[in-house]
């Protein structure tokens, strides 16, 4: 620290320069936490299992691109399936609700 005339105390140049980049990197900390990412979590009953409704779910999916992470949680073998890229979607209560209408009832959430 430099005295300066008066008594006040200031930081010397490093320790600014610190201070900065200290700040700096909370803020980017806290933008790139791949944790505070939201996913869309599509429960697969055991009665959805059939590949033509699977089919039918993922051209849903890519009519709906957008920047949201999907993930199929198949119920009866407790598997989790995160699905590529061009699978993330903008979610919407239109989509949710024919998604639901597809597979059923509380099915989809946002995590």
């Amino acid at each position: 620290m430099n005295t300066m005339n008066g008594g006040e105390t200031t930081p010397s140049g490093n320790e600014a320069v610190n201070n900065r980049h200290a700040s700096e990197k909370d803020s980017r900390t806290d933008t790139a936490n791949p944790k505070a990412e939201q996913r869309v979590f599509v429960k697969i009953t055991a009665d959805a299992e059939q590949s033509e409704l699977l089919v039918k779910l993922k051209e849903l999916l890519q009519r709906h691109p957008g920047p949201v992470a999907t993930v199929l949680f198949y119920e009866r073998s407790q598997k989790v399936l995160a699905l590529s890229d061009a699978y993330r979607i903008k979610p919407s209560k239109e989509l949710f609700a024919e998604m639901e209408g597809m597979l059923g009832q509380d099915t989809v959430k946002v995590k």
